[in-house]
C-alpha cells in the first residue's frame, strides 16, 4: 500500500462492536505500508481502547514507513500479540512514521519461547500520548524479542490523562539489541526507558546496549531516566545523558 493520497478515517460511531482496528493486517510477507494516513477517532468515549492497525498471524519482511497514525482514544495504535508457540514475527521495519494519541503506540509480544527476530523501531516521531489511570502505558512495549533496533526516535513531552507513560519499555528478552540515540522528553511519573528481565548472549558482539540517549523526567516520585531490573549477562548501559528537571525527585 503505497500513496500519499490514501487517507483511512475511521469513527468509532461507524462501527460495530466487534470492529477493534481500523486496519488489520493477517499474515502479511513481504508487504509495505507507505506515506499513508490512518486516524481513529473515539467520540464520546465510544469504543475508547480500540485499536489502530493490528497485526496478526505471523508478519514476516514488514515494512511500516512514512505513515501518519493517530487516535483520540487510549488504545494502541500498532498491537500485535503472538499466540503461536512455534512462530514469531521477522524482519520487521517501524520506520520515520508519525504516532499520535494512544496508550501505547507499538505494542508487539511473542510467545515465551519463539521470539522475535530483528525488530527495527527507527526515526519516528511519537506525540501526544494518553495515559490510561488504570494502568501504565509505554509509547515503545515489546516483550520476548531476539534481536532489536530502537533508534533514533523522537517522544515529546505532551500528554494527558492521570496513568504512567514510559518511553521504551522492553521486557523478557534476550539477544543482541540496541536502544540508542533516542530522545526522551519530560517524562512525568514514569521512566524513560524501563529494561525488565533483559539479557544479551555469550559474546561479545550480541550484547543489550543502552547508549547515547537523551532522557528528560520531570517526576518527585522514585522514577528513573534509565531502570534495569532483573538484567541478565552482556548489558551495557552507557554513554546516556540523564536530566530530572523537579528538584524534589528521589532518583
Amino acid at each position: 500500500i503505497y500513496s500519499s493520497k490514501v487517507n483511512i478515517y475511521h469513527t468509532d460511531y461507524l462501527c460495530g462492536a466487534s470492529s477493534t482496528t481500523v486496519l488489520t493486517i493477517n499474515d502479511a510477507k513481504y508487504v509495505t505500508i507507505k506515506n499513508i494516513t490512518v486516524q481513529r477517532t473515539a467520540p464520546g468515549g465510544n469504543h475508547f481502547y480500540f485499536n489502530v492497525i493490528g497485526i496478526a498471524g505471523t508478519p514476516t519482511g514488514l515494512t511500516i514507513k512514512n505513515c501518519e497514525l493517530a487516535t483520540t482514544g487510549a488504545g494502541y495504535i500498532i498491537s500485535y500479540t503472538n499466540q503461536s508457540s512455534t512462530t514469531a514475527p521477522s524482519d520487521i521495519n517501524i520506520s520515520n512514521n508519525n504516532f499520535i494519541g494512544g496508550n501505547s503506540s507499538i505494542a508487539w509480544g511473542a510467545y515465551y519461547n519463539v521470539p522475535m527476530r530483528n525488530i527495527i523501531i527507527r526515526n519516528n516521531n511519537f506525540r501526544r500520548p494518553i495515559a490510561n489511570s488504570s494502568s501504565a502505558g509505554s509509547q515503545i512495549s515489546i516483550n520476548y524479542a531476539g534481536s532489536l533496533n530502537i533508534e533514533n526516535n523522537f517522544f515529546d513531552s505532551t500528554f494527558s490523562g492521570t496513568g504512567y507513560m514510559h518511553g521504551v519499555y522492553l521486557q523478557n528478552s534476550a539477544g543482541k539489541m540496541s536502544i540508542s540515540g533516542n530522545k526522551i522528553i519530560k517524562r512525568k511519573g514514569s521512566y524513560g526507558i524501563f529494561i525488565y528481565s533483559v539479557s544479551g548472549l555469550n559474546y561479545a558482539d550480541s550484547a543489550v546496549i543502552v547508549s547515547n540517549n537523551f532522557i528528560n523526567t520531570d517526576s518527585t516520585g522514585n522514577y528513573a531516566g534509565i531502570w534495569s531490573q532483573y538484567t541478565g549477562r552482556n548489558v551495557k548501559i552507557v554513554y546516556n545523558n540523564l536530566l530530572n528537571s523537579n528538584y524534589g525527585a528521589s532518583t
